[in-house]
């Protein structure tokens, strides 16, 4: 990946990142993972096709909020790590999901 003299972000065709690690601004479940621009969500789309394997990396605060830029869909993501405060609602909509969800107490 790299930024041309414009300001924009270019991903070589031939970069193949095994994981993308995600830092979610939200987790809605009608909106999936998103954050609060635009242009951040577009590059994280980029970055998560050229990748094997997407995880997503959110306090517990994340859930249940909704930012300005949708990066995609909560069945797109393969892995969230969060902490303990997640309520119990949200883990079971996570798992339903099909995202691997990882707890850190």
């Amino acid at each position: 990946m790299a930024v041309d003299g414009h300001g924009h972000t270019v991903i070589h065709a031939a970069h193949v990142a095994r994981n993308n690690d995600v830092g979610a601004a939200c987790i809605d479940l009608e909106h999936g993972i998103t954050t609060s621009t635009l242009d951040e969500a577009k590059l994280t789309r980029k970055m998560m096709k050229a990748s094997s394997q997407n995880i997503v990396l959110a306090d517990s605060s994340k859930f249940g909020q909704r930012g300005f830029g949708r990066i995609c869909a909560l069945e797109d993501i393969d892995v969230i790590i969060t902490d303990d405060g997640i309520p119990e609602q949200m883990v079971t909509i996570v798992e339903e999901a099909g995202v691997d969800l990882i707890i850190v107490r």
